[in-house]
């Protein structure tokens, strides 16, 4: 069975649990219910001095499900504590304090009001800059090579970064006055390149062939992470995929979906096959790599690959990889091989309302296939896991944001049963 099958049953049980008491019409002329109100406190505290920081501007960012209100300001006092008053305090409402330091923001984790209650503490760390990169280094690389359309190769790359420096690396400014951070080579002809989260000219900038994260790199391993999809052209029997890694690499998880072509890098190793999505892949790894290192990727065989069609309905994620050869099917379909195989365990740290579903065509007045819908809702799911066990989501947060889920995963379940 499939991991899209097994979310799909385990997303079927949750909504027989939803359903199961019945759903009752409301008695008409219901007396409104009046909003909670609630308190947020906390204390601005440089954690590479472990000293209160005092005098800061602090930004309340406020979120009411997926549409952000306009924030609220306040000082901090002369020990870094500060406090906002007559806040929204129900289910619905999200919030994130930040503070700018050294030209640089500082967000805390997401946090929401537990129900009954009207106090939250949500402390905010800050920490001295560097400009040097020789604590930056990556935890981990992994990629996905497939072939979803003749003449095209479609890769997923996902990569953690950690930093042992006790100071958060700023990197430097470009000619524009845009800051630049951690670096990922792409290889030579990588094209329609799209973010799993962020977005290209603010989170990340494409240029020079590589990819450069704006966002300052905090304290602590595997503290950042970029994931990104994009296709490659290739017209002859090989082509290289080779690029330059610019740090300390400590794992290579690399993995080339059985469809005729071979791979060949000599710091990889084949270690075994893995089963996903109804497609077998190859798994490589590596030992650790040096910065500087050359990263090289042949794949050959190019002229040998069989393209199979879809197996039926009932294989959402099969149809996907050769019915719908969008940029956001491939990505939709690389993430799930990846969700399936056990190797997405990059913590997204990108803001929560970033954690939503991006349909594809997504607008008002535009209709998005509900089968993709569920996907995509699934996968945020997972997604806000990662984001609460990696420490970006704090608990409540987490729980009102995966209930808020479900509860669409649950309509769109009911839509799909009624069509």
């Amino acid at each position: 069975m499939t991991s899209l099958r097994v979310l799909s049953l385990v997303g079927s049980v949750l909504l027989t649990g939803l359903l199961a008491g019945g759903v009752r019409a409301a008695p008409p002329a219901q007396t409104p219910t009046e909003v909670p109100l609630g308190a947020i406190t906390g204390q601005v505290k440089n954690a590479t001095t472990q000293q209160p920081v005092g005098g800061l501007s602090v930004t309340l960012r406020r979120w009411q499900q997926d549409s952000e209100l306009s924030p609220l300001t306040t000082t901090a006092a002369a020990d870094g504590t500060f406090r906002f008053d007559q806040l929204d305090a129900g289910a619905n409402a999200f919030y994130q304090a930040q503070v700018t330091f050294q030209d640089v923001a500082f967000p805390s984790q997401f946090v929401s009001f537990e129900p009954n209650t009207s106090q939250l503490s949500l402390p905010i760390n800050l920490y001295d800059t560097t400009d040097s990169p020789a604590d930056i280094s990556i935890d981990r690389l992994h990629f996905i090579i497939m072939a979803q359309e003749p003449g095209y190769l479609s890769v997923l790359e996902l990569y953690q970064f950690s930093n042992l420096d006790s100071r958060a690396y700023i990197g430097s400014l470009d000619k524009e006055g845009k800051r630049e951070t951690v670096r990922i080579a792409l290889p030579a002809g990588a094209q329609d390149l799209s973010l799993q989260a962020g977005e290209l000219g603010t989170d990340f900038l494409q240029k020079d062939s590589e990819l450069v994260a704006t966002a300052a790199v905090m304290p602590g391993p595997s503290s950042f992470s970029a994931a990104f999809v994009y296709r490659v052209p290739f017209s002859g029997s090989s082509i290289q995929l080779d690029r330059v890694l610019h740090y300390d690499t400590a794992t290579i998880n690399g993995l080339l979906m059985d469809m005729g072509a071979t791979l060949q890098s000599q710091p990889l190793t084949l270690v075994g096959e893995r089963a996903a999505q109804d497609k077998n892949f190859f798994q490589y790894s590596s030992q650790p790599l040096k910065a500087g290192t050359l990263l090289p990727l042949r794949l050959g065989n190019l002229d040998k690959i069989q393209f199979t069609p879809p197996s039926g309905p009932s294989d959402a994620a099969g149809s996907a990889e050769l019915g719908d050869t969008s940029q956001n099917s491939q990505q939709s379909v690389l993430l799930w091989v990846m969700l399936a195989l056990g190797g997405l365990s990059v913590a997204f740290g990108l803001a929560y309302p970033r954690l939503r579903p991006r349909l594809h065509g997504e607008a008002a007045g535009v209709q998005v296939d509900p089968a993709v819908a569920r996907q995509r809702l699934l996968l945020t799911m997972a997604r806000l896991d990662e984001a609460f066990q990696g420490g970006q989501l704090g608990e409540a947060a987490y729980r009102r944001a995966r209930a808020h889920r479900k509860s669409q995963l649950a309509a769109l379940w009911r839509q799909g049963e009624e069509e």
